[in-house]
């Protein structure tokens, strides 16, 4: 006794001779109904899944479920669109939910964009930080090579201090050698005119 379409399709029966690989959205059309109650469906049947090579997932439908087998570019439209059309329709039903939501995505925004003010005014800190770092650094080496000029400066002046006490030490000496000089010479004069006529002869015939 053979098994009617009806029974094989109350059982789910999935056998791979005949069965079809196809995409969520192909089986919705093929089914005429919405991707949301072809997801339903699939889990209720326990349908083997798998990804295909455009990364889009596929389902192993029996050939009674699939219909005519795979549908065509316009029910696949077709049923996206209803799918769609079903979930506008349920946030409408829930105006709450969609307020919401709402709500959700201004105040994300809003903490967004305060979070990308604080980041902005960070980087504007470390950058004043930054230059008022580079500023004292600058300023530190200025003050570092001014001393270094004031040291030499002064080392310099020292060593001409020297120098000139040296040569004055030096003037003074000569002058003092010369005055002394010239007190001996005067003496000698002095007392050569103090010897008479005859006295001064003498000497000078002694050589004097």
């Amino acid at each position: 006794m053979g098994v009617s379409a009806t029974a094989m399709l109350e059982s789910g029966y999935t056998g791979m001779s005949d069965s079809v690989w196809m995409t969520k959205a192909e089986f919705a059309a093929a089914r005429r109904i919405s991707i949301g109650s072809a997801n339903r469906l699939i889990r209720q049947r326990r349908w083997q899944r798998q990804p295909g090579d455009d990364g889009r997932i596929r389902v192993l439908v029996p050939r009674l479920w699939a219909e005519d087998g795979v549908s065509s570019s316009a029910a696949v439209t077709a049923a996206l669109m209803q799918s769609r059309s079903e979930a506008t329709t349920g946030c409408d039903g829930h105006p709450g939910i969609v307020d919401t939501l709402r709500e959700t995505v201004i105040r994300l925004q809003a903490e967004t964009e305060l979070a990308r003010s604080g980041c902005r005014r960070l980087a504007l800190e470390r950058d004043d930080e930054r230059q008022a770092r580079m500023a004292a650094e600058h300023a530190l080496s200025e003050a570092r090579q001014q001393a270094e000029e004031a040291i030499r400066a002064a080392e310099a002046l020292r060593k001409a201090k020297e120098i000139a006490a040296a040569e004055e030490r030096a003037e003074q000496i000569t002058r003092e050698a010369a005055f002394a000089q010239l007190r001996r010479l005067t003496e000698a004069t002095a007392a050569r005119r103090s010897l008479g006529l005859w006295g001064r002869l003498r000497l000078a015939w002694r050589g004097e």
